[in-house]
């Protein structure tokens, strides 16, 4: 079973190079890439912005819930 997870993992991955895809996610025009988690802002629950670096030190888990 593992070894056909394998060779399907490694198919997709050649495909993917085949089309020329970039798996990687792009920038948009001239975006500086973020050195630190600690530099994003987040929506809470109630939709305000929040700042991540208020939560440096602490431990933290990040969950990205996607939804239509």
């Amino acid at each position: 079973m593992l070894r056909v997870l394998c060779v399907v993992a490694v198919c997709m991955c050649l495909v993917v190079v085949a089309l020329g895809e970039d798996p990687a996610p792009k920038l948009k025009g001239d975006e500086p890439m973020a050195k630190s988690i600690y530099e994003f802002t987040v929506k809470d629950i109630d939709g305000k912005d929040v700042s991540l670096a208020k939560f440096k030190g602490d431990v933290c888990m990040i969950v990205n819930v996607a939804s239509l």
